[in-house]
């Protein structure tokens, strides 16, 4: 096996060639694909965040919604009263003349309505 001098001089030129290629070359791509990750990372956290932020406001507008339909319901429910106290003798100051008018009206009408009631 011979060993003459272009065999240092192709390892010396190797590694000239390495060291500029990883000083200009590789270093500025790689540092740039760090820097790219990192900004995707933080942008990829910025959303997860802003989503969770969005289904905690779902989560209060569905529960408001809720609350506020609850509050319609008690507001505009008609509630019956179970102590009715209605008087047994209602006392009136009607005169008989007029409660006479009242009651020919009164059968004028429901003969218009029904004509074969006395």
């Amino acid at each position: 096996m011979q060993v003459n001098i272009t065999l240092f001089l192709q390892v010396i030129n190797f590694l000239i060639s390495y060291w500029f290629l990883n000083r200009f070359l590789f270093k500025p791509v790689f540092s740039f694909i760090r820097k790219k990750n990192l900004q995707e990372k933080r942008i990829a956290s910025i959303i997860e965040k802003k989503e969770h932020n969005l289904l905690n406001l779902e989560e209060d507008k569905h529960q408001h919604l809720i609350d506020f339909r609850k509050d319609l319901q008690e507001k505009y429910t008609f509630r019956f009263k179970t102590d009715l106290s209605i008087p047994s003798e209602v006392k009136c100051k009607i005169e008989k003349d007029e409660i006479a008018k009242t009651l020919k009206k009164m059968k004028f009408l429901l003969l218009k309505k029904v004509p074969h009631v006395d």
